[in-house]
């Protein structure tokens, strides 16, 4: 059996830096699973300034968090990698739900 990658399956690609599914990762900072107000609150409190993890030249150009990353950040709000389940209702699943933070020895 050959099995190839589709990249339109929403959850495709992690090492493709413009699927939603990077966007997402990025925007869940606090990697709950869910963009919510906690990540929108610590962009606002570095927005006009450089910052290491907000700064992101995959995501909008530019050395400052600006207006870019906001908006990025807003499509993505009350959106989840489990929604419309919160990942305590699911028994079972495994806690490493992001592939953007899997260790290097794998999930």
């Amino acid at each position: 059996m050959f099995l190839t990658r589709y990249n339109k399956f929403a959850r495709c690609c992690p090492d493709d830096m413009s699927s939603s599914l990077y966007k997402f990762s990025w925007a869940d900072k606090f990697n709950t699973g869910k963009v919510d107000i906690r990540d929108l609150a610590d962009l606002a409190i570095h927005f006009g300034q450089p910052d290491p993890y907000w700064v992101n030249y995959k995501i909008a150009p530019g050395t400052t968090v600006n207006i870019e990353d906001l908006s990025v950040l807003t499509l993505c709000r009350q959106n989840g990698l489990t929604t419309p389940f919160a990942s305590s209702q699911m028994t079972g699943i495994g806690p490493q739900i992001d592939p953007f933070f899997c260790p290097n020895t794998g999930c």
